[in-house]
Formats: structure tokens, sequence, C-alpha cells
């Protein structure tokens, strides 16, 4: 968890640094939690992670939603 954010954090330091106007997140079909393979998952499923990695991915999804708030960067997640 400590290495995914802690990476996330220094994309962010660096993309301010250097004014990236827009930052495309990946993340994990894994913070929705466990869901039947035949329903499609959309972005409005309730979120329920399912491990550390996928806790730690949530996490930078709602860092990178505050940072887009607070600075002149676009998120993509």
């Amino acid at each position: 968890m400590n290495i995914e954010s802690i990476g996330t954090a220094n994309i962010i330091d660096l993309a301010l640094k250097y004014k990236v106007k827009k930052l495309i997140y990946i993340s994990t079909s894994g913070v929705y939690g466990k869901f039947e393979i035949e329903k499609s998952v959309t972005e409005n499923f309730n979120v329920s992670p399912v491990s550390s990695y996928a806790i730690a991915k949530r996490f930078n999804e709602i860092y990178l939603q505050s940072i887009s708030k607070k600075y002149p960067i676009k998120t993509s997640l």
C-alpha cells in the first residue's frame, strides 16, 4: 500500500512541478469488491475494496480527485 501511494504522490508532485495538464490514472476492478463476471461494472458501483492493493488504488483515486479540485490539473480515473 505504501509503495503505491508514495509512487502516485511522486507522480503528482512532478506533474505539478512541470505543469502537466492532465493525468490518467489506471485503477483496478478490485476497488468495487467481488461481483458477478456476467454483470458489467461501472463507476456507479458501490466501492468495497477486497485487498490492500485495491484500498491503495481507491485512496489514490480520492487523492487525485482532490488534487484536480485544488490545482489546475485534470485527472481521468
